[in-house]
C-alpha cells in the first residue's frame, strides 16, 4: 500500500461522491497496477490530474 503524503503531517485525500449513502466522502486514492508496472508508477499514476482536499 502506498499512502500519498503531502508532508509530515497530512495525508492526500480525494472527496468522491457516493451515490449509494448521497454523499460526498474522503477517500485516499486507490488502483490496481498493471501488468509489469511498479507499485511507485502505479502510485505516480494514480495521485496525477487528481483534485486534492
Amino acid at each position: 500500500m502506498v499512502i500519498p503524503l503531502i508532508d509530515n503531517n497530512n495525508i492526500a485525500m480525494v472527496r468522491e461522491f457516493r451515490a449509494v449513502i448521497g454523499k460526498w466522502i474522503l477517500v485516499i486514492p486507490a488502483g490496481t497496477m498493471e501488468k509489469g508496472e511498479t507499485s511507485t508508477g502505479a502510485a505516480k499514476k494514480r495521485v496525477a490530474g487528481r483534485d486534492w482536499v
